[in-house]
């Protein structure tokens, strides 16, 4: 593969989720296999906050028991206000792979996306793993799962927010979307989505309501997809297939904005652990964590 080539991927791997710029792309994603059952969602205080009233935590925590066997830990990081220092002090701290992957990004935003997503996981791993976070060795399993010994994972990013999912044993899929009024959602649903999900779409009452409820069923079926592990689903789930795969899905307590959904296999009775309000993290703390 040349170097325009690998560029390409980079970009295409990263870019618009929901093929905003490439809509071929948004219908290799979709279809995924999912049901929808509640899980307790646990949180930690947080201890300081932000001028736009969200709270942050000071510093990434390394607490006992934060991630038990029985513990799905979800942090989120919200990107729209890093500075570019703040974003090449973040580069320095990967290792050299996946700063080298970084520098291909022509576009800066899915740059940051992709360097701000791997150093949010890298530092919590670290922590948890007592080790650096340029040491955690990251394979790609077989569809393109990122894998690390002995955490289980899933990063997403959208336009202004990067996040990760982590777990000990069962896998983990998290998607998170930023809420866009520009979306033409009932085409891309009738394209990639069941006829029951479109009808249920055409059914809001405005478009605001259909554009949060196209998201959260776009997100559903991504987070899922990454639990599985392959990165194109089967066209049963066009047909809303989804109970003949047996995972849990929740949706997630996010800032105003945006929407998102966590997935893990059925075999454990999981709870959701989100450090903080929101299980939020500044970007200042970060940097100073890593």
């Amino acid at each position: 593969m040349n170097a325009n080539q690998t560029r390409k991927k980079d970009n295409d791997l990263h870019g618009d989720k929901l093929g905003r710029e490439r809509p071929g792309f948004m219908l290799q994603r979709m279809a995924i296999v999912a049901a929808r059952v509640g899980i307790c969602n646990a949180t930690l205080r947080a201890e300081t906050e932000g001028a736009d009233g969200m709270s942050f935590l000071p510093a990434v925590p390394v607490l006992p028991g934060m991630l038990e066997d029985d513990v799905i830990l979800l942090a989120l990081l919200p990107i729209a206000d890093a500075t570019e220092e703040e974003l090449q002090r973040a580069t320095a701290l990967l290792p050299a792979e996946e700063q080298q992957r970084a520098v291909r990004f022509v576009r800066q935003e899915p740059r940051a996306e992709f360097v701000w997503t791997r150093l949010l996981f890298r530092t919590i791993a670290g922590k948890l793993l007592g080790c650096r976070p340029q040491e955690i060795a990251v394979r790609i399993a077989a569809g393109g799962k990122p894998e690390c010994e002995g955490l289980s994972f899933s990063l997403s990013h959208t336009r202004g927010l990067v996040g990760c999912a982590i777990s000990r044993n069962v896998a983990v899929g998290v998607d998170l979307e930023r809420e866009d009024m520009t979306l033409e959602v009932l085409d891309i649903a009738r394209t990639a989505f069941s006829e029951a999900n479109v009808r249920e779409l055409e059914a809001s009452p405005d478009d605001e309501s259909r554009m949060r409820s196209f998201l959260l069923l776009w997100c559903e079926r991504e987070a899922v997809a990454k639990c599985v592990g392959r990165g194109i689903a089967e066209p049963a789930a066009l047909l809303g297939l989804w109970k003949t795969v047996d995972f849990r899905t929740q949706p997630l307590s996010l800032p105003t904005g945006f929407q998102g959904s966590l997935a893990y296999q059925n075999d454990f009775a999981m709870r959701v652990r989100q450090p903080g309000l929101q299980g939020l993290y500044s970007v200042s703390a970060l940097l100073e964590s890593a």
